[in-house]
This record gives C-alpha cells, sequence and structure tokens, in this order.
C-alpha cells in the first residue's frame, strides 16, 4: 500500500498543492496538515457519547529531507450514535512552525509560521467479542491553511482549501475501574499511516502515536512522525 502511495506522490503524478517552485521536482511543499497524523481525541468504543474538548501536538519530519515542523491543533467535537454506529463532527484550529532548508537562497531558509482551521468528521462501527471491541472507521476533514509558510505551497495557484480523508481500524479493551486501552492503525490524508495508543479513563482520554512522515517526498515509508494528545469529556 505504501508503495502505491508513493507512486501515486511522485513527480509524475504531483497534486497540485505540491508546489515544487524553484528547484523542480527535487523539493516539494504541500500543506502542514498534511503532515500531522489522524487524532485520537475520542474513546474507541460504540457506547460513547457527548462532547469533548481535546489538544494535540506533532513534530515530523516535514517534505523535504532535513527539514522539520511543529504543529498543536485543538478540537471539539460532538459524538452520538445507534447501537453499534457511532459518529462524531466539529471543528479545529492549528498551527506550528516549518523550518525550510532545502531553497536555493537563504533568503528563504528558516522556520515559517502557519495557521488554519477547519471541520472534520468521523464514521465508525465496533462489535464486541466478549471484553474485546474490533472496530473501523473513516474520518474526513476540510481545512483552510494561512501564514507565511503556506504561500510556498500556494505559489503555483492551488487552493487554500484542504480536504482529507482516511480509513482506521480499531482495538479496545478494558483496563480496570472503567479505563480503557485501545489501539488503532489508520491510513489515508493526513499523515499517510498513523499508529494510535489510546487510554480512556472516566472524563480524560490520553493519546500517542507515530506515523510515516512525508520526509523524502515522494518516497514514503520512514515512521518519523511522532504525536500526543488530551481530551475531556465534557458531558
Amino acid at each position: 500500500m505504501l508503495t502505491v502511495l508513493g507512486r501515486f506522490l511522485s513527480c509524475r503524478w504531483t497534486l497540485p498543492f505540491l508546489a515544487s517552485a524553484a528547484l523542480g521536482c527535487g523539493t516539494a511543499y504541500g500543506p502542514a496538515l498534511y503532515d500531522s497524523g489522524l487524532p485520537a481525541p475520542v474513546p474507541f468504543s460504540s457506547a460513547t457519547r457527548g462532547s469533548f474538548v481535546a489538544v494535540d501536538g506533532s513534530r515530523g519530519d516535514g517534505f523535504n529531507e532535513g527539514e522539520r515542523m511543529l504543529m498543536a491543533r485543538g478540537h471539539y467535537l460532538a459524538v452520538d450514535g445507534d447501537g453499534a454506529l457511532r459518529w462524531s463532527y466539529g471543528g479545529f484550529l492549528y498551527g506550528g512552525s516549518y523550518r525550510i532548508q532545502k531553497r536555493l537562497t537563504s533568503l528563504l531558509r528558516g522556520p515559517r509560521e502557519f495557521g488554519g482551521f477547519g471541520a472534520e468528521g468521523d464514521l465508525s462501527f465496533s462489535r464486541r467479542f466478549g471484553a474485546v471491541e474490533i472496530g473501523g472507521g473513516v474520518y474526513a476533514m476540510f481545512g483552510m491553511e494561512l501564514g507565511p509558510y503556506a504561500l510556498l505551497w500556494k505559489m503555483r495557484g492551488a487552493l487554500p482549501l484542504l480536504a482529507g480523508a482516511g480509513i482506521y481500524s480499531s482495538l479496545a479493551l478494558p483496563a480496570g475501574n472503567d479505563a480503557q486501552l485501545a489501539l488503532q492503525l489508520g491510513m489515508g490524508m493526513p499523515g499517510l499511516v498513523t499508529f494510535n495508543g489510546q487510554i480512556a479513563l472516566d472524563r480524560i482520554v490520553i493519546w500517542g502515536g507515530f506515523g510515516t512522515s512525508l520526509d523524502g517526498f515522494p518516497r514514503v515509508g520512514n515512521l518519523r512522525r511522532v504525536s500526543a494528545g488530551l481530551a475531556v469529556h465534557l458531558d
């Protein structure tokens, strides 16, 4: 699957937002949001209902070798469902800094800030086998990215509106005292490949993970992005 994604994201099949401005196909830039990972602010249980606020942060290797990105996001999500089917919807804000290295002129090197906002949603299905709950779902988001870094990938007329979608599988099991441990494996955009571990307590959700960075674009496969987050169940 990674090989297919790599070929799709190669220079021959470059997407409109991946601007290889000034340096040709060897250097490309895309929205910083796409080099983050799938968030995991809601417990992977079909019984979960209510609203959540969450924050998460990530550190990735960027779109080109030797470059770095730091990002923080905030989320608000409303969660509802019917039996084994569950859905969530809400919005997010994000911001951070991207350190540019691969530019011909030193005037363009160094940190460039970015920020944005958007809407996100999730639809999942799970089934319980004894104490274990196994499920899967789809995630989708729309957003807009602004700031000095965003100017790089907009240089060739790319639209500022971003869209992404992914699929994931999950495995959840009880950990005593109403706590739940869960694992998630996701594929899609943002993040290409994301692996998250999660612990859900009474009203607190903590998660962390790693994933495939876009470092060395268009090559994929290096696990060079880490993230962590905290969510609070409001009601």
